[in-house]
């Protein structure tokens, strides 16, 4: 009987352990943004941009992504926070555009987008156009349902210029660029 005594308390202070931290990941889950990938982007408004999704292993990641650019004051960590709200109300507020790869549609910044990939086709590409944003800015925040680099495929970038040349951002959230859930920001030295 005695034997056990020690062992039960140690049981007992794991679950009690287990149960705050669900609690604490529930709440950090509940105050989290519905995305999961930002990137800031420095863009030159008077090119136009390609967005890709590339099929791994033959499929998806998944078969669509939601998407929102919106123009912030700098493409740092600092500018991905001053748009969070907004964008949060737009991300939860309207129903997506759906777009497909064959739509002919631009994506455009301040619109939700529901990016619909293609099965039949390797890559899915659609045309970014922010050639009619106002406010004179080349700051953009890119905010996504899933992280960009899940549709990467072997030497290919989900983000292109029309010369063919990578747009990666000067910042991203989370940090490490990879799937994870963590979202600290991290600016990223040019």
């Amino acid at each position: 009987f005695f034997r056990f005594a020690p062992q039960k308390s140690k049981a007992m202070g794991i679950s009690a352990w287990c149960f705050v931290l669900c609690l604490l990941l529930a709440a950090r889950s509940a105050n989290a943004n519905e995305w999961e990938w930002a990137g800031a982007f420095n863009l030159d408004t008077a090119e136009s941009y390609t967005w890709a999704a590339y099929k791994k292993n033959g499929k998806y990641a998944d078969g669509k992504m939601k998407l929102l650019i919106w123009p912030t004051s700098n493409a740092t960590g600092a500018g991905i926070h001053a748009i969070e709200a907004e964008a949060k109300a737009k991300w939860n507020s309207a129903s997506p555009v759906e777009v497909q790869t064959t739509s002919g549609i631009s994506l455009t910044s301040n619109v939700l987008y529901n990016l619909i990939f293609n099965e039949g086709l390797f890559a899915s590409l659609f045309r970014v156009d922010l050639s009619n944003t106002q406010g004179g800015t080349s700051a953009f925040v890119i905010l996504t349902q899933h992280n960009p680099a899940e549709f990467e495929a072997n030497h290919t970038h989900y983000f292109i210029d029309d010369h063919g040349h990578h747009a990666n951002p000067g910042a991203t959230e989370p940090a490490d660029d990879h799937h994870n859930h963590d979202h600290a920001s991290q600016d990223i030295a040019n």
